[in-house]
């Protein structure tokens, strides 16, 4: 049974969203998104609660796994190319914060 578009728990939207001003791609191939995180401001915006980016993340429709590597500062992403292709990305990390607040409602699922 597959899941269904809702909004996820309050804070998932507005927690990628605000993560977005802390990361830059570092390596984008279809199916992998490899993200450098400044380690001070995404600290400073998770406040304690570590995995709360990657549970939100995971609610995201096509995101198959992450993996957060702290001593690199980095985030690994794995994806479904044919849910979230390139345009998505762009839309989501340098697009509008309307753009991706829109696309993020969209695609966000709450868990099966």
């Amino acid at each position: 049974m597959s899941s269904q578009p809702v909004p996820g728990p309050p804070g998932d939207l507005d927690l990628i969203l605000a993560a977005r001003r802390h990361v830059r791609v570092a390596h984008h191939v279809p199916g992998r998104l490899r993200l450098r995180f400044e380690p001070l401001g995404l600290a400073g915006l998770l406040r304690g609660r570590g995995d709360a980016l990657q549970d939100a993340l995971r609610r995201v429709r096509g995101i198959q796994g992450t993996e957060v590597n702290l001593a690199a500062c980095s985030l690994l992403v794995q994806y479904d190319p044919a849910l979230l292709p390139s345009a998505h990305w762009d839309r989501l990390l340098t697009g509008s914060a309307a753009s991706a607040a829109a696309l993020l409602a969209d695609l966000l699922t709450t868990p099966a």
